[in-house]
């Protein structure tokens, strides 16, 4: 991992064996891959939407969120797909918490920016942006902060990606490149328009954002960055129908989204689990199956080498919040 008014805002400022018919798709060597569904083993305490993630050494690791009850989650948690077990581990430092953009490096995972809104009816919602961050590891479960990066805090639903030692952290319009042995930080050029609630992934030296939010609705809207060359750029429309947080990654050369959410007024409450293709050679999109999870969006995803793995979100914009677990075995 937005409304306007008071719970909606909360997220606004922060995403047996059963399968589904096995749909198509051209891998990058020509030949046909399936994707199949399974069930992974489900989480043991409850839903939410809005966590955040991360990976290490063939193991998940989940934590924090907005959940059932109208309440912020500070919990963490290893998912360990060898046994198909959750495990708890160190909760969070910063406790109930939300957004946050997340990594993983020299074998710790690092969780930047983020926040918590609290809010009261008939009063202001009170922001509280954090500005750290917080390295886990998970040899002696431990967190430990690391840095304090007083211009880069926030709540936008941004992403980091590493390259090296560097890492870009996207936050709205703002990129920044940041060196990974001290923290210290340079502006990079922005996109032309926010980025937020968008679905992103990276193929080579890009990074993709797909169906941002704007002005409170979903886009169509598609842009890429070049961490090399330092270059935005604006590509075609996606031929879909017009949502914000979906969710996205890459495999084998191609990208994916699936999920997001047309808006959140009314008469434009149309809801997605249509899983789409990118393929970075032609730039063109295909629609290949669905996605079998309840949520629509504020899903948890995370790729290990053939596997993805999916589950948790929210359905009815953020009235109920899931825990399902799907493997996602693209062959």
């Amino acid at each position: 991992m937005k409304h306007y008014i008071a719970v909606v805002l909360i997220l606004g400022m922060l995403s047996g064996c059963t399968g589904t018919e096995e749909p198509q798709l051209q891998s990058p060597d020509g030949e046909e891959a399936i994707l199949d569904f399974s069930k992974a083993g489900e989480f043991p305490t409850q839903g939410r939407t809005g966590a955040f993630s991360f990976t290490i050494e063939g193991k998940i690791y989940m934590g924090t969120g907005f959940g059932s009850n109208a309440t912020y989650n500070g919990d963490f948690w290893e998912y360990n797909p060898n046994t198909d077990i959750w495990a708890e581990k160190a909760p969070f430092p910063l406790g109930p918490f939300i957004g946050g953009e997340v990594m993983s490096y020299k074998g710790k995972g690092y969780v930047f920016a983020g926040g918590v809104l609290n809010c009261q009816l008939n009063s202001p919602c009170d922001h509280i942006y954090y500005s750290a961050v917080h390295a886990y590891d998970p040899v002696s479960d431990t967190w430990e902060k690391v840095a304090e990066l007083p211009n880069l805090k926030g709540m936008d639903y941004g992403t980091i990606k590493v390259e090296g030692d560097r890492a870009f952290l996207f936050l709205d319009m703002r990129t920044y490149e940041i060196n990974l042995a001290d923290f210290q930080y340079i502006q990079k050029s922005g996109p032309q328009a926010p980025i937020v609630f968008s679905a992103n992934f990276r193929i080579g030296s890009k990074v993709y954002f797909v169906c941002p939010m704007g002005n409170g609705l979903g886009t169509k809207s598609v842009y890429s960055y070049d961490l090399i060359t330092d270059h935005w750029e604006t590509l075609a429309d996606f031929p879909g129908i017009k949502r914000y947080s979906a969710v996205g990654f890459s495999h084998d050369g191609f990208g994916y989204i699936l999920g997001g959410k047309e808006s959140d007024y009314s008469g434009e409450d149309r809801q997605f689990k249509e899983i789409w293709q990118f393929n970075p050679a032609d730039k063109s999109w295909k629609e290949i199956g669905e996605y079998p999870g309840n949520a629509f969006t504020g899903q948890v995803l995370e790729v290990l080498g053939n596997d993805i793995f999916v589950g948790f979100g929210d359905t009815r914009s953020y009235i109920t919040f899931e825990k399902d677990w799907w493997k996602w075995k693209i062959k």
